[in-house]
């Protein structure tokens, strides 16, 4: 149930009052004198206490920062992680992969690998709220040549991006 200084049109008046410092017998008595409002002290205590507590919000705000601050180093991995996932699909990109059926690359294989980096990135950011996309069924071959083959290329585009960033 709201108080009667929450429904009261001189609330921001009375609440500046409060903030500025302002005892409440004052306060109450400037309502009386400039508004014709009788209000007890006491409502004004109550309302500065329940409604108005500086200390508990202050506390409350203080651990809030706290926890962010605990949290930031695990936020700056998750960040660079991202940073890095988009690196390595804007190189996968730039490399233009070609198709060499010699070498054992496929170009069902060049499609799984970029795939798979959007997967890799979706993963990480997928507790953040927004859109999702799901790669399903998504595979490298279990051919040695071809997996020994994509791990050359992630590692390529790893050491690209480490060069990148010197």
């Amino acid at each position: 149930m709201a108080s009667i200084i929450e429904k009261s049109p001189y609330r921001i008046e009375i609440e500046d009052m409060i903030l500025d410092g302002v005892p409440d017998r004052v306060i109450a008595k400037n309502m009386k004198d400039n508004h014709g409002i009788k209000m007890n002290h006491v409502t004004i205590f109550n309302y500065r206490k329940n409604n108005l507590n500086l200390n508990a919000e202050a506390v409350k705000q203080y651990k809030r920062k706290k926890k962010i601050e605990e949290m930031q180093p695990h936020i700056d991995k998750r960040i660079n992680e991202i940073e890095y996932c988009d690196t390595l699909i804007t190189l996968a990109e730039a490399i233009e992969l070609k198709v060499d059926l010699e070498a054992g690359i496929t170009a069902l294989d060049i499609k799984k690998l970029g795939l798979q980096a959007v997967k890799v990135k979706n993963d990480i950011m997928k507790d953040s709220a927004g859109s999702r996309i799901v790669v399903d069924n998504v595979e490298v071959s279990s051919d040695p040549k071809i997996r020994i083959r994509a791990r050359d290329l992630v590692n390529q585009l790893a050491e690209s991006t480490k060069e990148d960033n010197r």
